[in-house]
This record gives structure tokens, sequence and C-alpha cells, in this order.
């Protein structure tokens, strides 16, 4: 056709094409080389039945993914049709892309009205999940954890798909606050009940207990420069150390044991709160507002929830 292109010469090549029995079916076929004058390349004529640049068939490749269906093991579908590694995994590698290009096509046509968004670490990174909150599947993820990968999200399955969803459930981090507001306006925000527990513990309830035992240090401090009798001065403080250092012990456990759900806790556990809330006021406070608030979380009367927080 063109002028400047002319017949370089031939070269044969094999393709595995089906394997039956113990006997492989392979063609010897004759490809023709070109020359282009004018770029000074060669180039030759590509075999459409030809998977990829590697020496098998289409045929061949559908044979190898329906012994995969049959859960066959990676190491006999090696030795089965004598491929080496890159190869196979070549096609398993394609094969579950279109797989998931399927399902991702199936997954923006379809509609989501829970969402649930949270981060992981892996590695050095940050990776943001985006998870189905009904069916339980993870639909989308990418690496960071600000308001940019909502973003994302939202530009892969488009605004038809956002406009459907009603509900995100998040952490407390400002970022996914602003990021779903933004990006998902109609969805409403629901806070997870473990991150609004968790925060509350951080910020009052380790402070309190931390600030119990540096209380219980300074007391014994100024009972010795008081102390004038060495003899009692003894009896005293030792009496007074090994009930700091039980006091200590059990702030540790209860520290632990107010993390949990009020159903979780068990009677043991109920006295090592109650001894530590008996001998420290500041304690019994925390644990009282504590029981309270996992009682909201588990209500499901809104009005009834609103005023007791009020009143908390």
């Amino acid at each position: 056709k063109h002028e400047h292109i002319h017949i370089h010469g031939y070269y044969s090549k094999c393709l595995k094409n089906s394997k039956i029995n113990n006997f492989t079916e392979i063609f010897n076929i004759k490809i023709t080389r070109y020359f282009c004058a004018k770029c000074k390349k060669t180039f030759s004529d590509k075999y459409e039945n030809q998977y990829q640049n590697y020496r098998i068939t289409q045929n061949f490749k559908c044979q190898i993914l329906e012994d995969f269906n049959k859960n066959t093991v990676f190491n006999d579908l090696k030795a089965k049709y004598k491929l080496p590694f890159s190869v196979i995994k070549s096609v398993l590698k394609n094969h579950i892309k279109q797989m998931n290009l399927k399902k991702i096509e199936e997954l923006r046509n379809s509609s989501v009205e829970n969402l649930s968004i949270d981060e992981k670490k892996i590695g050095d990174k940050f990776y943001t999940f985006f998870i189905d909150f009904d069916r339980n599947q993870v639909i989308f993820y990418c690496e960071g954890k600000n308001s940019e990968t909502i973003k994302n999200f939202c530009d892969f399955y488009g605004e038809n798909f956002i406009k459907k969803i009603k509900a995100v459930s998040i952490d407390m981090a400002k970022s996914f606050n602003l990021g779903v507001s933004k990006y998902i306006p109609n969805a409403k925000i629901v806070l997870d009940k473990f991150h609004f527990s968790r925060n509350f513990f951080k910020k009052y309830v380790k402070k309190m207990f931390e600030n119990e035992i540096k209380g219980q240090k300074k007391s014994i401090k100024i009972m010795i420069k008081k102390t004038e009798n060495k003899a009692n001065f003894k009896n005293i403080t030792k009496q007074k150390v090994k009930n700091l250092i039980k006091f200590k012990q059990k702030t540790n456990i209860c520290k632990f044991l107010l993390r949990k759900n009020h159903k979780n806790i068990n009677e043991n556990d109920k006295k090592t709160i109650d001894f530590v809330s008996k001998n420290s006021e500041n304690i019994n406070k925390i644990v009282e507002i504590k029981y309270k608030i996992d009682k909201l979380l588990d209500s499901k009367n809104y009005e009834y929830c609103k005023n007791e927080w009020l009143n908390l």
C-alpha cells in the first residue's frame, strides 16, 4: 500500500493452541517483517489470536482459566501446561482485572445508600477505604486520609451515584467531616460509637486518672514533711505506699475496663471499678457519666438522648 514500506524478511513463531490429554497442539506461523524507509525502523504483522507477546493463543489462555476456576493449584498449572510463572501470572492477573472492571460497572449502575469511610495504615502509608455498609463490601480505596480521598471517590463514581447516598459513617476526623459535607452534601454524617467513646476516654478519663495518681504522690510527700515522730512515720508511710501501689494497679485496670461497653463488664470488673470510684470522687463522677453515655449510644429514642445529653 505504501511505497516507502518494503518486505524486510520472514520468521516463524510457534504458538501453543490447546492441550489434549498429554499432547499439546502447536501452530507454526510464518510472519512477515517490514522495513520503513522514512523512519528507518522494522515492524511485523500482528497475529490476532496470539495472547499479548507470549507464545500461546487465546484458546490456550481459556484452557488455563478453566482449570483455574476448578480450584487448580498454581504449581499444578505450571507443571501441566509447561509454562513459566510469568505467563500464568499474567493470564490470571488480567482475568482478575477484567472481573474487577465488570464489578465496578455493576456498582456504578447500582445504588449505595449507606456508606462507611475509614482509614488504615499499610506499611508506611495511610489508605482510605470506602465500604458499602449494607453489603459489607469495599467499593473503593485510595492513598491518603484527607478530604481529597473523598473527592477521588466522587470523581470515580460520578454525580448520579453520589446523589443516592443517604448516610455516611465516619470517625471524628475533621478532614473526613469537611470532605463529606463538601462533596456528598445530600448525605447525613453519622459518627460511629467506637470513636465517640474513645475520644471521651482520651480527653477526660485518662487525664482524670493521671491527676489522681499525682495527687496521691503529693499527699505522701506532704505527709513525710509534716511527720515528726520517726517510729510513727515508718508505719504510716508503709501503709500509705501500699495503698498507693494497690490504687495504681486498680486504676490501670479500671482505665482499660472503662473502654469496654457496659454490657461486657462482669462482676469482677465491677468490683475493681467500685474500689477506685470509692477512693476518688472525681473518678466516681467519670464512671457515672461513662455509664450514661453507653446507655445513650444504645438508645434509639432521639428526644430522650437529646435531653439526657444536655443534662450531663
